[in-house]
């Protein structure tokens, strides 16, 4: 005993170095003391020396294992080394031994807090209440548990309990802002703050919550106000410098915020609310480089903050890393679907990669989140516009023109958008109130001057409609005094219908995009099946191609009828880059009379343009249509016996062998040209050129056996036996020389 109340009495003067040889030797003759045990225990923990005094503390639980304060000592110590395990199994045995010891159960309850075990926190909280149902803390603890297991409105409804036990307690309304700030319940957390600091105006805590709140809900100068107010309490609060710095920030003082954030730095240089303003700061300087590395050290504390990571992905797009943004602002969606920015800047990045689609959707949930944004609502109109859902634009287009009606940008761009939808009066409508701000803007003049020219040619394909109509049930073609007395066609548009009626759309196919063009060989090779033979597609009319299409409005059945005749017509050349050797072996197997665009698109089921690729790489196996680019060194002197035209004084000679010194030398050179360059059609058959006139033009087979006239300058051919004739003269002559 002298010994023990020597232990005891340097252990209250602190001489804990001393007192640990006393309890050692009292251990040494009984090692079950347990005065000793605990005195050695309390010794070694105030030395530090936490791993030996868990030790000891765990042979005093064995010593008294009905002891709960030996457990609840022990639970402490074991917290203090790092092994949680224990420390919730010696509290627990330490509650089983004491049921109604409260304060054991708030010591489980802390650690099951911290191990995020809610559910057993929530039973031992509900025990607590029941030893005792007045206690605010014990409620105020149950709140956290609910909201760790889902449950918010639990949650509420403990702080609200203890909020009636005890009004006056700051903690229970500063708790309840919390849960409902987290819960993104805004307008209520900030009354909740607002009791607080009722209670006490000084209160840092509310202060400060009730600060950024506001600065959440975009009433800036009212938080820049709360932090001002907590800095006149307390001049160095790292809260109330770092609010502050982020309301400077946010009306574009980076300077004045950077200084702020320096002094919070001194004082902590992990300081994340700081960190995350610097990165602001950074990024709206033109520093995203330097930012990203401030953003990426705040999400390893908060890291589903969606506003971080959206400034994350602005950085990234900066640095022209797309995929890093995009990425960036996924992350901050999946954190909080709701906010308005993230949207924004993933939809204003869309519309620079020209995603157009994409960027609509990603603008229509920005203008959800704020509705109140007119360039969001313009941009929103603009992406719908460039992807092609015009009445979607015009719907946006509407709804900033309702926010500001004297945009004439606006007014503009919902003119447009009316005339793709074909409501041309609208559309003048649009234009006319965008010139009434402005007589001289140049777009909405050009607007309004293709809104008329629309409607005129509207009012031309109106009565072409007519005319096509009626031609259907002629079944022929209508003449010009019919189409007056019978379609109603006034005189004066007349002319500008029977053209529309009889005239294919022209086609720009530099123009044509990729999607027309899929279109366009689709509903082509539907068209060309109907027709009959190769002959009667030079008679293909509008009112054909209506009748196999008689869903597509008129327009794009001209268009389509355009494209139809552009393809026959085009100047193609065979090429290796078409890749189409093995339709052309499938082309071979029918007669040669069928290789053509016709029949070629019906019987390979080809559109009109792999049609002709087509009929014009068969010719290489025709004689023609295949320019040789190198030719061997003996083949050079076939040129004398390659055919060619005469002039027309040639024809007038006599049927004699002509002298050298009377061949006219422009057979020759006209032979050259032929042999250089490759055969081109005749003028009056469009057929493969065999021969070339001396004036230059190219005669088919056809015009070479049938005589007559050059097409090109109108002079004699000569007739079949003549040419033979002629074509032994000029071997002869070449013999001779």
């Amino acid at each position: 005993p002298a010994l023990l109340k020597q232990g005891a009495c340097l252990t209250e003067l602190h001489r804990y170095e001393e007192a640990i040889p006393v309890y050692e030797t009292v251990l040494a003759k009984n090692a079950k003391e347990t005065t000793a045990l605990a005195g050695l225990s309390t010794a070694l923990e105030a030395l530090g020396r936490t791993k030996e005094a868990f030790a000891a503390s765990v042979q005093l639980s064995l010593a008294e294992p009905r002891d709960a304060n030996a457990w609840a000592r022990r639970a402490r110590l074991a917290k203090a080394a790092g092994d949680a395990k224990d420390a919730l199994a010696a509290i627990t045995k330490a509650c089983s031994i004491a049921p109604d010891h409260a304060d054991l159960l708030r010591i489980k309850r802390d650690f099951l807090h911290t191990q995020n075990s809610f559910k057993a926190a929530v039973e031992v909280g509900e025990r607590l209440i029941e030893i005792d149902a007045r206690d605010a803390d014990a409620l105020r603890e149950l709140a956290i548990a609910f909201e760790g297991l889902g449950k918010p409105d639990a949650a509420i409804e403990a702080l609200d309990r203890a909020g009636r036990v005890d009004p006056m307690d700051r903690r229970t309304w500063n708790a309840k802002g919390a849960i409902l700030g987290r819960l993104a319940r805004k307008d209520e957390a900030l009354a909740a703050y607002d009791q607080s600091l009722n209670l006490n105006p000084g209160d840092r805590v509310a202060l400060a919550a009730k600060g950024r709140i506001l600065f959440d809900l975009g009433r800036i100068p009212e938080a820049l106000k709360a932090f001002e107010d907590g800095l006149i309490l307390e001049p160095n609060h790292l809260e109330f410098l770092s609010g502050k710095a982020m309301c400077v920030a946010h009306e574009s003082h980076f300077d004045d915020a950077l200084s702020l954030l320096a002094l919070v730095f001194q004082k902590d240089p992990n300081h994340y609310d700081a960190y995350r303003t610097k990165g602001l700061c950074l990024l709206r300087t033109g520093h995203p480089a330097d930012a990203l590395p401030c953003f990426d050290h705040v999400l390893k504390a908060t890291p589903k903050d969606a506003r971080v990571l959206t400034w994350k992905g602005e950085a990234y797009e900066a640095l022209g890393q797309n995929p890093e943004a995009f990425a960036a602002f996924d992350s901050a969606i999946e954190s909080d679907p709701d906010l308005g920015d993230t949207w924004r800047s993933k939809g204003l990045l869309h519309v620079k990669s020209e995603d157009f689609p994409a960027a609509a959707d990603a603008l229509a949930h920005a203008t959800v989140a704020r509705p109140a944004d007119k360039a969001l609502w313009f941009m929103r109109g603009f992406a719908e516009e460039r992807a092609g859902e015009f009445d979607a634009a015009v719907g946006s287009y509407d709804e900033a023109l309702r926010l500001d009606a004297r945009d004439k940008v606006t007014w503009n761009s919902k003119g447009l958008a009316l005339v793709h939808l074909k409501r041309f009066d609208e559309a003048l409508r649009a234009f006319d109130a965008a010139l009434a701000l402005d007589p001289a803007y140049e777009p909405a003049q050009s607007g309004k001057k293709t809104a008329e020219e629309r409607i005129h040619i509207a009012k031309i394909e109106g009565f072409a409609e007519a005319v096509v109509r009626f031609e259907k049930h002629l079944a022929r073609p209508a003449t010009r005094d019919e189409v007056f007395r019978y379609c109603s066609v006034p005189l004066e548009d007349l002319d500008e219908v029977i053209a529309y009626v009889n005239e294919p759309a022209p086609l720009a196919p530099d123009r044509i995009e990729a999607g027309d063009l899929r279109k366009y060989e689709a509903v082509g090779a539907a068209v060309l099946r109907t027709v009959e033979n190769a002959k009667n597609l030079n008679t293909l009319r509008l009112t054909d191609v209506s009748a196999v299409l008689p869903h597509v409005d008129l327009e794009e059945a001209r268009t389509i009828w355009g494209y139809i005749d552009w393809v026959r017509d085009a100047p193609l050349e065979p090429t290796a880059e078409w890749h189409n050797d093995e339709l052309i072996r499938q082309a071979m197997d029918l007669p040669k009379e069928e290789w053509n665009l016709v029949d070629l698109a019906k019987e390979l089921h080809l559109g009109p343009f792999e049609a002709k690729k087509l009929e014009v790489s068969l010719k290489i196996f025709e004689g023609g249509a295949y320019k040789i680019s190198t030719r061997a060194a003996p083949e050079i002197k076939r040129k004398k016996a390659k055919p060619e035209a005469v002039p027309e004084t040639a024809v007038e000679e006599d049927d004699g062998p002509a002298p050298a010194a009377k061949k006219p030398p422009t057979p020759k050179a006209v032979g050259k040209v032929s042999e250089d360059a490759p055969p081109a059609k005749c003028a009056p058959h469009h057929a493969p050129g065999v021969e070339r006139h001396a004036c230059g033009a190219w005669l088919c087979k056809g015009c070479v056996d049938a005589g007559g006239n050059c097409p090109g300058c109108d002079a004699p051919l000569p007739k079949a036996e003549e040419r033979e004739a002629r074509k032994k003269d000029r071997e002869a002559d070449f013999s001779r020389l």
